[in-house]
């Protein structure tokens, strides 16, 4: 858009784009919205530009088209370092460095970015084929760029065949470029208004409003040469014009009785008694994240959270023990504390800071809690009918934004029994890996989980980690109760993927040389954090509608308000 809106993707040319309410930050130049250049799907595509496979090097035709595209915008640019510098990391906690700002400082953000030549080359480029092409010297030997990020970084590059662009501050993969909100260069040129006049001339000006009223004589005219009048016409498809109002009967239905678990809910006042009430299907809150901007009652929205985390356990609701565990030893690895003078603008900024903070802590397993406690990061995500469905997120955890997922293949089902199993889509839900043996054998197959109390093998989203043990499900006369078990390891369930109840092997994790996930999908496609808990210090309505607005558009993602001094007034 040609003030700075939008990145919009589309098969035709558009002439013109809209989308109530996309503006939500004065700040157009916001670089919390990471927007990939390269995206990868049913449809992908760089900077716009269709190609066929990310599978593949680009042809020259595209490289070219490609090349036209980047020249049209600028870009930021952003990875992070997986391999850990020992002595940097030590150097960084003797100057009073946390963790956290540790970990922080290896992503890697270069901003407002432009393809450039690059003089050291004959002839001068911007653009090379793919990552595996292109061959430099480091450390006197001869390495590719995919190499380099591997060796130097510890970056297993997720597009090793899509080309590298050249900016001012070297090469990097196009899977590094992000969108940077910014008018192009061609943006509001004469050519461009036109399209936009014209647009609007032709479905909303004197335009189309002639060309409504020329059809409109057009019918009149061929009715009456048929011997019809425009009644008689629209009788044909049952259809009648009247100046009457149309009756329709009605009766007043009785007020619904609204129950709780343990007790039918009273209505006082407009509001619900909630004192001691069991919600009736209470929902998991598997993850949340805090924007405080109270910034001067640091010690009152911490009191806040471990509040409101109690209760909603005293309603019934299921909140792992893990995210339980962040709350109490962690809460500043998941709260952006807001320091400036402008909340109102500034809120796009902050919550898009606490999503990639909840993003790191849970999904990335930043903190290591989840691999301390051999455990899986349960929340939902999005199947092929866009339904919700419940997931883990498998180890190790993921690179440059991508995760593997573990689905709940029998969705619809009472029992994850793979017999159970009568559609296609369950069929290819059931498997989590591809597997390749130290023998060369490959197999589908699905992580599980060995215990000492049986030789069963448990299903990872059927086990937890809780108040310090281990717990899997039991299953007994239709009912399901949780009860502790002993860890031992994981193995990996080979099945026919032709009929899911035949186990073809059992294959121990030590056996496994290779694997790759058959559900690979972006971390933003999963459900983190399930709440955003955002803390004001007053009852100001602006920044109460800008937060709820953000929260909505940014990715449909739940909120909860508190204020300060209400909570304070209420413990009192």
């Amino acid at each position: 858009i040609g003030s700075g809106g939008a990145f919009v993707v589309t098969q035709t040319k558009v002439n013109w784009a809209d989308k109530e309410y996309w503006r939500l930050s004065d700040n157009h130049d916001d670089d919390r919205n990471w927007i990939p250049l390269l995206l990868n799907g049913r449809n992908p595509r760089i900077a716009g530009v269709p190609i066929i496979s990310t599978e593949q090097p680009l042809d020259k035709d595209t490289i070219n088209l490609v090349e036209k595209a980047l020249a049209k915008i600028r870009f930021n640019i952003r990875y992070t370092i997986i391999k850990s510098d020992a002595e940097r990391d030590k150097a960084m906690r003797a100057r009073g460095k946390t963790q956290a700002e540790i970990e922080d400082s290896r992503r890697k953000v270069f901003k407002d970015q432009g393809i450039s030549k690059d003089i050291n080359q004959d002839p001068h480029v911007r653009i090379m084929r793919s990552a595996r092409d292109y061959t430099f010297k480091w450390n006197d030997i001869d390495i590719t760029v995919s190499e380099y990020y591997l060796q130097k970084y510890g970056i297993q590059l997720q597009y090793p065949n899509m080309p590298i662009v050249h900016v001012k501050k070297g090469w990097f993969p196009a899977e590094f470029l992000h969108q940077k909100f910014a008018r192009s260069n061609d943006a509001n040129d004469r050519d461009m208004i036109d399209q936009v006049l014209r647009y609007y001339d032709g479905h909303a000006g004197s335009a189309l409003m002639q060309d409504v009223i020329e059809k409109r004589r057009t019918l009149l005219n061929q009715i009456r040469a048929d011997g019809l009048s425009l009644a008689s016409r629209l009788n044909f498809y049952n259809l009648r014009i009247s100046d009457d109002p149309t009756c329709l009967k009605a009766k007043i239905i009785q007020t619904p009785a609204i129950k709780f678990r343990n007790e039918r809910a009273q209505l006082r006042d407009g509001d619900f008694n909630l004192k001691d009430a069991i919600f009736s299907k209470p929902a998991a809150l598997n993850s949340f994240v805090v924007v405080n901007f109270a910034r001067n009652n640091q010690h009152s929205c911490a009191d806040y959270v471990q509040t409101m985390l109690r209760v909603a356990v005293n309603h019934g609701i299921e909140i792992p023990y893990v995210t339980m565990e962040v709350a109490r030893n962690y809460l500043e690895n998941v709260t952006v504390l807001y320091s400036g003078s402008h909340p109102v603008n500034d809120a796009l900024d902050a919550v898009g800071r606490a999503i990639e903070m909840a993003k790191k802590v849970y999904i990335h397993d930043s903190l290591n809690i989840f691999r301390r406690n051999n455990d899986l990061f349960k929340t939902f995500c999005y199947n092929e009918c866009q339904c919700t469905i419940e997931c883990a997120v498998l180890p190790p955890r993921s690179v440059n934004g991508s995760v593997g997922l573990l689905l709940d293949y029998n969705k619809l089902s009472s029992t994850r029994n793979p017999n159970a199993m009568s559609d296609n889509m369950a069929m290819d839900r059931y498997f989590s890996h591809k597997i390749k043996r130290r023998n060369g054998e490959e197999h589908y197959a699905r992580l599980k989980i060995r215990i000492t109390q049986t030789d069963t093998r448990i299903d990872p989203l059927d086990f937890r980690f809780s108040k310090g043990r281990h717990e899997a499900i039991r299953r007994s006369n239709g009912e399901e109760n949780w009860v502790t078990v002993n860890f031992i390891g994981y193995c990996y369930e080979c099945r026919d993927t032709k009929n899911t109840g035949v186990i073809l092997d059992v294959v121990e994790e030590h056996d496994v040389e290779a694997f790759s996930y058959i559900h690979n999908i972006c971390d933003w496609e999963v459900e983190c954090p399930s709440l955003i808990i955002s803390y004001h210090p007053d009852k100001d309505k602006a920044l109460y509608d800008k937060v709820k607005c953000v929260t909505n558009q940014i990715g449909g993602y739940q909120s909860q308000i508190a204020v300060a001094e209400t909570f304070e007034r209420q413990k009192k």
